[in-house]
């Protein structure tokens, strides 16, 4: 199988007349990588394989189950002279409908070619929608684990607000990040994070029942505060996520059936 995160280049079936489509899509599509800006389809590549030039043409793309926004592209003028690209269309996904979902299932993606209020040419292919907590591995798009680490949620303010004090018992006033250009105070930030995190009782689980084979089904922070219970990659970004909101720049490290999560000590880091 292709690790390639873009399905593989799908031609049109020999029904198309004059007109050849070609398109590169995504594979999978979930909440994150929608508001990550990954395209849906990545390069779309029309050939007029004879006759006159078309004017007007319309390349319409439609989902289903409605997981893009209705999309036309308006071409006023395809000539034969060889392939014509287009790049990174500006197709909207329906964001509610993502965080919506609650187990990954596959939905089509329709492209097709009207001129003259007649389809000219067609093609389909398949995209995996994955519910929000998904989380496809290391082997698609593995920088999309960050969009998971959730600063902001109000269980991190809960857990700084705990390591606040076990800082002010060190004589620090509280979470200065690397203002202090020191390394010294930043572990003591690591440090109190790591406290206010084990006072928190947590209970390992393993990762939550998938019918997917690949990644992993993430815990987010209401969940694992409700819960008491996490994975080591859930607590690895519940860790990042206290840490960011800090104002310290973390890292999570993964090997082979764990993670863990690192912090730089001074902001200059590369």
């Amino acid at each position: 199988m292709d690790d390639d995160p873009l399905a593989p280049t799908h031609r049109p079936d020999t029904t198309a007349a004059t007109l050849a489509l070609e398109a590169s899509s995504a594979r999978w599509l979930s909440l994150a990588s929608t508001h990550n800006g990954v395209p849906i389809i990545r390069e779309l590549t029309l050939e007029l394989a004879g006759g006159q030039s078309y004017r007007n043409l319309e390349i319409h793309v439609r989902t289903e189950p409605e997981f893009t926004l209705p999309f036309v592209l308006r071409i006023d003028r395809l000539d034969p002279e060889g392939p014509r690209r287009f790049s990174n269309l500006a197709i909207r996904p329906n964001h509610q409908f993502f965080a919506e979902i609650t187990e990954a299932y596959e939905g089509t993606l329709y492209i097709e070619a009207v001129h003259e209020q007649q389809r000219v040419a067609a093609i389909s292919m398949p995209i995996r929608l994955l519910p929000p907590e998904q989380w496809e591995g290391l082997h698609d798009l593995p920088e999309m684990l960050a969009a998971y680490i959730q600063p902001n949620h109000p269980y991190i303010g809960k857990i700084l607000s705990k390591a606040a004090q076990a800082l002010k018992r060190v004589g620090q006033p509280g979470f200065t990040g690397y203002q202090q250009n020191s390394r010294e105070v930043a572990g003591k930030q690591v440090a109190a994070i790591y406290a206010a995190l084990r006072e928190e009782h947590f209970g390992y689980i393993n990762p939550p029942a998938s019918f997917h084979a690949s990644g992993q089904r993430i815990r987010l922070p209401d969940q694992i505060g409700s819960e008491r219970l996490a994975t080591c990659l859930d607590l690895a970004i519940l860790f990042a996520a206290c840490l960011e909101q800090a104002g310290l720049h973390p890292l999570i490290l993964l090997k082979k059936d764990h993670a863990w999560v690192g912090c730089w000590l001074e902001e200059a880091f590369s």
